[in-house]
């Protein structure tokens, strides 16, 4: 579509794009990155006026990883490793990657996150960062199986008893809500299934929790190397089917309120629609108007489709600007303004309009690029 004169994009209404950052990919021997194709790409979305989002992806960790990591590979509750290997939506190999609690994988993470955004922070096409693509503990256990629940490593032992103690702070607290006799905390027993609640519902709250702090230092490190570029992620929305607290274990309101943009895959069912605005709070909703112009965020009433469903923070004189007269014809327009509790003659809304979003100056969308 871009680069053979036809300028279709354009016809298309076509402003952003999105690449794939991919860890196996970028990254195929220690300490060495390539980023030749990325770099191409970005060339040519500048040329043709598009503003850029990349997308880092994890769950394809690169074969040099586990050679001098054997132990970051995921192990589930009845005792098998999780082999790389590939995947309709990962076709380049190394699913499901690493376990994240492993110090050595986490360390490559950063690594090759922090590559990355050096490479690209300073190219002018570049506006987004989009940190973790529908994060989700591991793939094979969407479904909740508790024999295939991971991740059951010495290493995730060790943060969840760590995580008990920051929680309980003694031992006999611990064996109170338990109902254990434990003398250590080296005691403590992985939970292994659900006949008793209270040491599962802590487990589960546990990966939950590594999964948030997976997030955070993702989005922490695009705000401290590259501070004019906003950095969000997206979610499947956690209704239980296909994600859900049990297995996927990400927290869609936590992982919320970090991102300068939040946003969903939506292509499962309207009952995604009401998740997502809960987890985003106050912040006013975007989403894009169809597939053939998602790269183009509008605010608009998120709806039923293969949609990207964010939500940021806009300044009251932008709103204004999108909208300039209170009678505007533009259906789109006015459903934004209705579900927010605006009145037909009035385009402040009534919520607490939140700060500007970070790294554009207040105005949304960005600018196009020049």
């Amino acid at each position: 579509m871009l680069g053979n004169g036809s300028e279709s994009h354009e016809r298309l209404g076509f402003t952003d794009v999105k690449f794939w950052v991919q860890w196996r990919w970028n990254n195929r021997r220690e300490n060495e990155y390539d980023f030749g194709d990325l770099d191409r790409l970005t060339d040519l979305a500048e040329k043709n006026g598009l503003r850029v989002t990349f997308n880092t992806i994890f769950d394809v960790a690169p074969v040099w990883l586990y050679e001098k990591y054997p132990d970051a590979k995921q192990l589930a509750n009845d005792g098998r490793r999780i082999e790389p290997y590939t995947v309709g939506h990962r076709q380049g190999g190394g699913h499901p990657g690493p376990c994240y609690n492993h110090p050595g994988a986490l360390e490559a993470r950063k690594a090759f996150m922090r590559q990355a955004i050096l490479h690209f922070r300073d190219r002018k096409g570049v506006r987004f960062w989009d940190v973790w693509n529908e994060p989700e503990l591991s793939f094979p256990q969407r479904d909740a199986q508790l024999d295939r629940l991971v991740c059951y490593c010495d290493h995730c032992r060790a943060e969840f008893i760590g995580w008990l103690q920051r929680k309980y702070r003694d031992i006999e607290t611990l064996n109170r809500i338990w109902g254990r006799c434990y003398n250590d905390w080296e005691e403590v027993e992985l939970p292994r299934n659900t006949e008793t609640i209270k040491d599962f519902i802590d487990w589960r709250l546990f990966h939950s929790y590594t999964m948030t702090r997976e997030a955070q230092w993702r989005l922490e490190m695009v705000r401290e190397l590259a501070p004019e570029q906003a950095a969000y992620l997206h979610v499947v929305p956690n209704t239980m089917q296909p994600f859900n607290a049990v297995s996927t274990c990400t927290d869609d309101f936590a992982v919320a309120e970090m991102c300068d943009v939040f946003a969903a895959t939506m292509n499962n069912g309207p009952f995604f629609t009401p998740q997502v605005l809960s987890a985003a709070g106050v912040r006013y909703v975007t989403t894009s108007k169809a597939i053939s112009t998602a790269g183009e965020l509008r605010r608009i009433r998120p709806c039923w489709a293969w949609t990207i469903c964010c939500t940021t923070s806009f300044r009251k004189s932008d709103w204004a600007s999108k909208d300039s007269s209170s009678g505007s014809t533009d259906p789109r327009c006015w459903a934004s303004k209705r579900r927010r509790g605006v009145s037909r003659s009035s385009t402040e809304p009534t919520a607490r309009s939140p700060e500007p979003l970070r790294g554009s100056s207040g105005h949304w969308p960005p600018s196009p690029i020049n």
